[in-house]
């Protein structure tokens, strides 16, 4: 029987609020590798938890062990003022990876107004890598005010598990795409194509008006996947 499995849980989240550090932190790492916690529990630890200093030991270890029900309390990380607990919560609610953990990643993405938040939201999201996610970074990568968010959307669109590539092409097709979203696309397309892409870009790059530096990029993804090709 390990040392945790002898505390009761209503003395560690009592332990959470103890005048000693050390005592606060190992009543976090406890909790957050417990899986019998209560509901009743997990609402005290969302009111203690993100005004602690500990806080985001927990947040890891809930997210770490897949504690069902936990998502709202990781989520509320998100809105934490310390910059690492936010990334803590958006890893968190990658390793839950559950529906409720998603919706949580997508709606801060779109509407926080912290654009590390934002980036985090999007990196995680393309970790989950849920296929039905493509849109929402999609839209993030087109129009998200921030460079680095657009970037990290840009990226979470090479993990999503599905296929990617037909989702790519068809937006690529679509009337009145920009030319930022031209290269991105072409960026993606480099990374995880094959022979069969390769001569869709240079019909693509054949049929299509577009400035030199798309080109450009469409010829770099070709280039990408034949040395990614070679070198299999």
């Amino acid at each position: 029987m390990k040392t945790q499995d002898l505390i009761p849980n209503p003395k560690l989240i009592e332990d959470l609020s103890s005048s000693n550090y050390h005592t606060r932190w190992f009543a976090a790492e406890v909790l957050g590798t417990k899986r019998d916690l209560t509901d009743a529990e997990v609402k005290s630890l969302a009111k203690i938890a993100p005004k602690s200093d500990v806080g985001e030991v927990l947040v890891w270890g809930l997210g770490m062990m897949k504690m069902p029900g936990a998502e709202k309390l990781i989520g509320s990380f998100l809105e934490h003022p310390v910059n690492y607990y936010r990334w803590r919560a958006a890893e968190a609610l990658r390793d839950l990876g559950t529906d409720e953990a998603l919706n949580i990643l997508t709606k801060y993405l779109e509407v926080s107004s912290e654009d590390e938040t934002r980036w985090k939201c999007a990196w995680a999201i393309g970790e989950i890598g849920r296929m039905d996610s493509a849109e929402t970074l999609w839209e993030a990568a087109q129009n998200d005010t921030d460079r680095y968010v657009r970037w990290k959307s840009v990226w979470g669109l090479t993990r999503l598990k599905g296929d990617v590539e037909s989702f790519i092409k068809e937006k690529m097709s679509e009337q009145g795409i920009n030319d930022f979203m031209l290269w991105r696309s072409a960026w993606i397309l480099g990374r995880i194509g094959n022979q069969k892409t390769i001569e869709w870009l240079t019909d693509f790059k054949n049929d299509h008006q577009v400035n030199d530096y798309v080109n450009y990029q469409i010829s770099l993804a070709i280039d990408t996947i034949n040395s990614r090709i070679e070198n299999a």
